[in-house]
C-alpha cells in the first residue's frame, strides 16, 4: 500500500522534526539577537539574558511547538495527497508542486490564526 510506505514516513517525520527545527532556529535567533545587542547596542551578557528570562513565557514556547507539530502534519498530508492525485507527466508534477506549496502556505496562515486564538 503506497500510503503506508510513502506517505506515513513523511507525515511522521514532519510531525517529529518540525519542532526540532524550530527549537534549533529559536536558539540561533536568540544567540544572533545577543550578538547584535552586544556589538551594535552595547548591551551586556547579563542584562540581555535577564531581559530574555523576564519576558520569556513558557506558554509561548509550548504553544509554538504545538503549532509546529500541526503545521508539519498538515504540510506533509497536503503534499502527499496532492502528489498521489497527480497526473500529466512532468508538467503535472510541476503544477502539483506549485498547488501543494500554495495550499500549504494558505493552510499554515489559516491554522496559525485559529491556533493563536485557541492557545494565546
Amino acid at each position: 500500500p503506497p500510503v503506508r510506505f510513502l506517505a506515513m514516513p513523511r507525515v511522521v517525520a514532519s510531525v517529529f522534526m518540525m519542532p526540532v527545527l524550530v527549537v534549533f532556529a529559536n536558539v540561533i535567533s536568540v544567540f544572533g539577537a545577543f550578538l547584535v545587542s552586544k556589538y551594535f547596542i552595547g548591551v551586556s551578557f547579563s542584562v540581555f539574558f535577564i531581559s530574555v528570562k523576564k519576558f520569556f513565557l513558557f506558554s509561548d514556547f509550548t504553544g509554538g511547538l504545538l503549532k509546529t507539530v500541526v503545521f508539519g502534519g498538515v504540510t506533509a498530508l497536503l503534499g502527499c495527497h496532492i502528489g498521489f492525485h497527480t497526473s500529466g507527466g512532468a508538467e503535472g508534477v510541476g503544477q502539483a508542486t506549485i498547488r501543494s506549496f500554495v495550499l500549504s502556505a494558505a493552510m499554515i496562515l489559516i491554522l496559525d490564526y485559529f491556533l493563536w486564538m485557541l492557545l494565546f
